[in-house]
């Protein structure tokens, strides 16, 4: 049994890095990761010159630790310089990624398994951390002078502290509920983790008392802390709206459940009991989760259950495939995983969202049998202590620790907690509690040997090198940041911040000479042996040698770009703008090609346009030679139409080339005749609408009928040659199916009587060539009450001199009838204007009320 004293120090140690963690965001930020890993390190120390002794170990036991041990290490074999010629037998992509940079260098023979050591570094500092809490939780556990529960209060007491926060200021915005996480969902990873502590803590308490005999009320209330605190992380978990937050604890609860009360019932009571559990807790569910929580489930059936992150699983499938059985790195998923990104193009996946496939992506398979048989081990303990027939405190902790980590395991297959450094730690104090249950050491199970087994001086040597990392960071991000040759110093010993020493070295060169503001590129190949497998890297240093007027190389480092980003669009425009300035248009459209068919960026459609027109590419050209899909075309008839690019002929022929292949709608169709119209081109606007508008048109539009739908058959989509209808205040306009005239329905215009309507809000305009034209509507109105009626106004707007006539008004009651007016087009030909309207009013009958109905609008030319 430990000092009590030095117990409860080296609790407090690995509590505070706890804390810290989980209140600054789960500590991903350089700086808070930093102090977190350096204050791990300072308990590790600790732990291990105060709480560690030499004593024997049974196999399970020894099996743990070795899972544990072997797992850092072959992290850190991940970093250790390999020959190539080795690389070539046991990891061929990573040998490859390798001669691609020997190949400009002219050198390196060595290269390590990881294609992003700095990342792998951290990564390895990150496990030595979690290694540390793993076995000082277990040893805090075992050595415990207060019992078993002591060691898993501050557990509760950070969760409890998480909700409450989160819950008090959340501000009403229950669906955004994260405490102080970015990410609700890791938010809910954390709570998940804590709760079968508190739950299990509260009945434990009871239970003492009640195996007592009496109820004592100080048990009464040293259990309802706990209970409470339970029901505080539940809420949060709720509100935080994290749909997979709420199946991993519902799980838990249910296996929990499940293990303390159906264990002992007969096999067919037990199925019948597991069946009623779980109806139970869909009651519960339906009835008691929040509003915005269910209807996110409920939107599951319509959008993707797994909101996008199937075909990204997939596509990690192929990461797996190619660095099969040593991985990428750990931590090296981006951006080793965009040389075989399909899916999701355009975002930055930095993780795959599945803890599994990501960690046997970057471990490979023998990598990943560490971490695997380490929490099969634990896992394996924790369900046999909670399996125990006995009902005793063990019982209780073993509980507590199966909900745990199936809460975290079932959340791991949908995001990435144990890559957030504070939940990260949890789990790993959640495994080292659990690594406690089941026969100690000191009762090894029969046939076990036992050996003297002392983990001191290893968890003091992981604590010391801990430390000294985060130490490291610490006075790196403190007085070193920005200095490029301290950087390069710190980098030896995987502290290395390569984008913000570029960023330096690029501000240098701009202080040196503002008219070539570039880094050489012999600079950047220094830098790139860090992140080899990153396109960008390469895409940068293909840039700087083609302004360094060094074609061949820029040629070698931009295919090595496309091979590493082949769905990355900018890679992709850069190695077409080099082929096409080299002359090599089929190579340059095939890239550009690439690049569009990525889509749904405005900014890449806006780069890879601009970047044609200075090549001084006919528009027609451009789509015939991309053979472009629906949105890239749309994309360049928009971009022609933008004042910065503007293009009204080149328009006009996309427009034409869009439309032969069915590619326009009537959204589209307005935006192009919208343009041409603000630029005064009418007529062309007119002849352009009409070859869209006509095709499959029943009502002689616009040979015989210059009105579109005139009918009101089809619905408007507000271009100026079609219906546009305008809300006003007394009136509203709808779509009638009862009696029209012709067709299946006509518009309805309701008068409220409120108003004293002028403009009814309802308009189409038409190009009209010089000549004698007859206007024709049929309307038919009900109990239409106003001094002045309703009628059409057809007006030559710029002129209204020139054409401005009216038909008769009507008013009352009248059943269909034929409102007609003749009238001559302007002289030049022009836009002309058909209204619904009616003259305001200024007698004592001013407001209208009563219904108008309107069908068969028509404008024939006197000879067609």
């Amino acid at each position: 049994m430990t000092r009590p004293l030095s117990w409860v120090f080296c609790l407090c140690l690995l509590t505070l890095p706890a804390i810290y963690a989980v209140f600054t965001g789960g500590a991903d930020s350089p700086y808070a990761f930093a102090v977190t890993v350096f204050d791990l390190g300072l308990a590790g120390i600790a732990g291990g010159l105060l709480l560690f002794r030499a004593a024997p170990a049974s196999r399970a036991e020894r099996l743990i630790n070795t899972a544990a041990l072997l797992f850092i290490a072959y992290v850190a074999f991940q970093l250790i310089p390999l020959p190539i010629a080795l690389l070539r037998v046991i990891s061929p992509t990573r040998a490859e990624i390798a001669d691609a940079l020997s190949g400009l260098t002219g050198g390196g023979h060595w290269a390590p398994l990881s294609v992003a050591p700095p990342t792998t570094w951290v990564q390895l500092s990150r496990i030595s951390a979690y290694a540390v809490a793993f076995f000082l939780a277990r040893q805090l556990v075992r050595r415990s002078p207060f019992g078993p529960w002591t060691a898993t209060l501050p557990l509760i007491m950070i969760g409890a502290a998480q909700a409450g926060w989160a819950l008090v200021t959340s501000d009403g915005a229950t669906s955004l509920i994260s405490g102080s996480y970015p990410n609700r969902n890791h938010f809910a990873g954390l709570l998940e983790m804590t709760l079968p502590f508190a739950l299990m803590y509260g009945l434990s308490v009871l239970h003492r008392s009640g195996r007592r005999g009496v109820l004592a009320m100080s048990h009464v209330a040293q259990a309802a802390l706990p209970l409470a605190a339970t029901c505080l992380m539940l809420v949060a978990i709720l509100f935080s709206s994290s749909k997979s937050g709420a199946i991993a604890c519902g799980l838990a609860l249910f296996f929990m459940t499940a293990l303390s009360l159906g264990r002992g019932l007969p096999r067919g009571k037990r199925w019948g009991f597991l069946a009623l559990l779980m109806l139970l807790m869909l009651v519960a569910f339906v009835f008691l989760t929040p509003s915005d929580l269910v209807e996110r489930f409920g939107s599951m059936a319509s959008d993707q259950p797994t909101e996008g992150r199937l075909p990204i699983w997939l596509d990690t499938l192929h990461l797996i495939a190619a660095f099969p059985l040593f991985g990428c790195g750990l931590g090296a998923f981006f951006p080793a995983f965009l040389r075989y990104q399909i899916a999701g193009v355009g975002w930055a996946w930095t993780n795959t969202h599945n803890d599994y496939l990501q960690l046997l992506s970057e471990l490979g398979i023998v990598g990943f049998v560490a971490p695997a048989l380490l929490m099969a081990s634990v896992f394996q303990r924790a369900v046999g202590a909670a399996s125990d027939q006995d009902v005793r405190e063990s019982r209780f902790v073993g509980l507590a620790c199966t909900g745990s980590l199936i809460a975290i395991l079932t959340h791991s297959v949908t995001d990435f907690n144990t890559y957030v450094t504070a939940n990260g730690l949890v789990l790993a104090w959640v495994a080292g509690i659990a690594a406690t249950l089941g026969p100690s050491a000191a009762e090894p199970h029969p046939g076990h040997a036992t050996i003297g087994y002392g983990l001191g001086p290893i968890v003091l040597l992981l604590g010391v090198g801990t430390a000294a990392y985060g130490g490291a960071w610490l006075m790196f991000l403190n007085g070193h940041q920005g200095d490029v040759e301290a950087e390069r110093r710190f980098c030896r010993f995987g502290v290395c911040d390569t984008v913000g020493t570029l960023l330096a070295l690029q501000s240098r060169a701009a202080e040196a000479n503002p008219a070539k503001p570039t880094l050489a590129p012999d600079v950047l190949m220094s830098y790139l042996d860090r992140d080899r497998a990153a396109p960008y890297s390469w895409e940068a240093l293909g840039d700087a040698f083609i302004k360094a007027g060094r074609r061949d190389e820029a040629r070698d480092a931009l295919a090595r770009a496309v091979a590493l980003g082949p769905t990355s669009g900018p890679t992709l425009l850069l190695a077409a703008d080099f082929q096409f300035d080299e002359g090599d248009e089929k190579a340059g459209f095939n890239l550009t090609s690439r690049a569009l068919q990525v889509g749904g960026d405005a900014q890449l459609y806006n780069d890879a346009f601009t970047m044609l027109a200075a090549k001084k590419i006919a528009p027609t050209r451009v789509a015939d030679a991309l053979a472009m899909d629906r949105p890239t075309t749309l994309a360049l008839l928009r971009r022609l139409l933008q004042p910065d690019f503007l293009d009204l002929d080149a328009a006009r022929s996309v427009w034409a080339w869009a439309l032969g292949r069915g590619f326009v709608d009537e959204v589209v169709a307005r935006e192009y005749t919208n343009a041409l119209l603000h630029h005064k081109r009418s007529r062309e606007a007119w002849d352009d609408w009409v070859r869209y508008a006509a095709r499959g048109n029943a009502e002689g539009y616009p040979a015989t009928n210059r009105i579109f739908n005139g009918g009101f058959e089809r619905e408007s989509a507000g271009g100026v040659f079609d219906w546009r209808i305008d809300p006003r205040a007394g009136v509203k306009a709808t779509f009638d199916g009862d009696q029209p005239r012709e067709g299946k329905r006509s518009l309805r215009l309701t008068f409220d009587g409120t108003e004293n309507v002028g403009d009814v809000g309802v308009l189409q305009q038409v190009y009209l060539a010089p000549g004698h034209y007859v206007f024709r509507a049929h309307v038919r109105s009900q109990n239409l009450k106003t001094d002045q009626g309703v009628a059409f106004r057809i007006s030559f707007d710029p002129s209204p001199i020139e054409l401005d006539v009216t038909t008769e008004p009507v008013r009352g009651t009248v059943d269909w009838t034929s409102e007609a007016a003749e009238f001559d087009a302007p002289k030049e030909g022009g836009v002309v204007s058909v209204r619904i309207m009616r003259k305001p009013s200024l007698k004592f009958d001013k407001l209208v009320s009563g219904q108008l109905w309107i069908d068969a609008v028509t404008i024939e030319p006197e000879s067609p």
